[in-house]
């Protein structure tokens, strides 16, 4: 069911990033920031049911000291709440086709399939242009190093998103003696993670792709880092989670990317490729919390957490390069 779901909402992902950055011309990272910001409205969904559904009793969860694991050693054994956990599920659905419905209707059946030929007709600049035509096509593919480039911050996304998300609960309970208050805070910080999606969509229309990607992956880093001193305190722990949360906004900024550094002849296609780097990232934390947390303990986890942002630094710098325009939007500009 888990991977049915998220499945299925990465698909319409990317379906829904790549027509927002189409219709978004003139403003293509702040109009998919918005449109990011209602898809991170949906992270608030699992703590709102978590307090008021699944758990209204505001039952903790109970230590299990033999555990092989160190993540899945809180766990719930309360009757009661385990019935809800499966009813949670259908609701989970309908919600999904409520949400996601309207959005087939409302989206226009319009692309960018024959624009950059019709453009340049329009223009008379077929002949002049052809060979820049291949050039943009040909050269940045998907195996291209600037899809490489994207594809490593992907993972450093996909890594923050899960740390902010995920590991805040199971880290946070280790030292933090009340649940609800981690359930309270669960709800506020993928609101404020869902805010930093515009935040990162407007930058993106008014600064270098190259730094805002370097400092973001920076700021990753720190900040996963900082979740092991801030947790003695779960104000501040909060405070540094929050902030992290804004971290995997930067996702708002890889469709008009993908479109600008690598062409758009099959931008769903390198989109989508580009995007599996997210679940990369989320095995790559599975993997550690799963199984090496005991053995690593907890500031070796956090830090090695940050190890794919700090790999995504190098080849950003090198290969994303802000003086690339895609040609339609040359065109279009004309």
């Amino acid at each position: 069911a888990v991977v049915s779901t998220q499945s299925t909402g990465g698909q319409l992902h990317v379906f829904f990033s790549q027509r927002v950055t189409e219709e978004g011309r003139s403003y293509p990272s702040t109009a998919n920031g918005f449109y990011g910001f209602l898809f991170g409205l949906a992270g608030v969904w699992g703590p709102i049911m978590s307090s008021l559904y699944i758990n209204p009793w505001g039952v903790s969860p109970v230590e299990v000291s033999n555990s092989s694991t160190v993540g899945s050693s809180y766990i719930f054994m309360d009757e009661r709440v385990l019935a809800r956990v499966s009813h949670n599920w259908l609701l989970i659905a309908i919600v999904m086709v409520v949400l996601f419905l309207p959005g087939f209707f409302v989206i226009a059946k319009t692309g960018n399939d024959g624009e950059l030929d019709s453009l340049l007709e329009k223009k008379d600049v077929r002949r002049e242009a052809s060979s820049v035509k291949e050039i943009v096509m040909t050269e940045q593919s998907i195996f291209s190093m600037t899809g490489f480039a994207l594809f490593l911050t992907t993972i450093g996304i996909g890594t923050s998103s899960m740390c902010a998300f995920d590991l805040f609960k199971d880290f946070g309970l280790k030292v933090i003696d009340d649940d609800s208050f981690l359930n309270v805070a669960g709800m506020l910080i993928p609101i404020v993670g869902a805010v930093g999606r515009i935040m990162w969509g407007t930058l993106g229309d008014k600064m270098s792709m190259r730094t805002l990607f370097v400092s973001g992956n920076l700021l990753t880093v720190i900040l996963q880092a900082l979740m092991y001193p801030c947790r003695n305190n779960k104000y501040s722990y909060v405070i540094v989670t929050a902030v992290l949360s804004v971290m995997p906004g930067m996702m708002t900024l890889l469709p008009p990317s993908v479109k600008k550094f690598m062409g758009t002849n099959n931008i769903a296609l390198k989109y989508g490729v580009i995007l599996t780097g997210e679940v990369v990232g989320c095995m790559y934390y599975l993997i550690f919390t799963s199984f090496l947390w005991k053995q690593v303990g907890d500031l070796a986890l956090v830090l090695l957490m940050g190890i794919p942002a700090i790999l995504a630094i190098a080849p950003t710098l090198i290969y994303i390069k802000d003086n690339q325009t895609d040609l339609v939007g040359a065109l279009n500009a004309d």
